[in-house]
């Protein structure tokens, strides 16, 4: 009896792809989060580099001003954390060390970003690390945000604008009625819950 040519079926789903396209799509609805036209491209290669090998990928995006470049990492409990950059010209920079003057806000300033972002994103960041487990987090001056966690310091996410050291007690004033205790050292701002 002549034998028939036969063809494999795959019957079960490429899981490697499916992982590919969930993760691309959690990063892009991160981003369009917090930056509606802004644009991301990944490829297929670049989120299995993100997983698999726990490096983290530094791409270019558009459509979000003042940034030019993402840096992208995954944690080992699947969260993606998102950082943003701009990436300047060595020679453009100025050896001049006045331009590189301590920014300070004025009480309106300061109480403007406090009522429009600070407070969303502080309460945001809270919310976040006690779902994590946490029960204080720290903001340096930099803007990294630090929690404790096994002895450890370690770096959870970062904030782009926080107000300057010299700020941080008109900011403590304006978080007394929030519930959440603020402390204030020489290097971090600290909120206990």
């Amino acid at each position: 009896q002549p034998r028939k040519n036969a063809t494999l079926v795959q019957l079960e789903p490429d899981y490697k792809k499916l992982f590919v396209q969930q993760a691309a799509l959690r990063i892009q609805e991160k981003m369009q989060q917090k930056f509606a036209g802004g644009k991301i491209c990944l490829c297929e290669a670049d989120i299995i580099r993100l997983a698999y090998l726990k490096r983290p990928l530094c791409v270019a995006i558009e459509g979000v001003d003042g940034f030019s470049h993402m840096n992208i990492s995954m944690t080992e409990d699947g969260m993606f954390r998102m950082s943003l950059f701009t990436l300047v010209d060595f020679d453009t920079i100025s050896d001049d060390q006045s331009e590189k003057q301590e920014h300070t806000l004025d009480e309106v300033q300061m109480e403007r970003w406090y009522t429009l972002k600070g407070q969303h994103l502080l309460t945001e960041l809270v919310t976040e690390m006690n779902q994590q487990g946490f029960s204080r987090l720290s903001i340096q001056e930099n803007g990294d945000v630090v929690v404790q966690e096994n002895g450890k310091y370690v770096v959870k996410d970062h904030v782009l604008d926080f107000p300057p050291k010299k700020n941080w007690l008109d900011l403590k004033k304006m978080m007394m009625d929030t519930g959440i205790k603020v402390r204030i050292n020489e290097k971090k701002m600290t909120f206990m819950w």
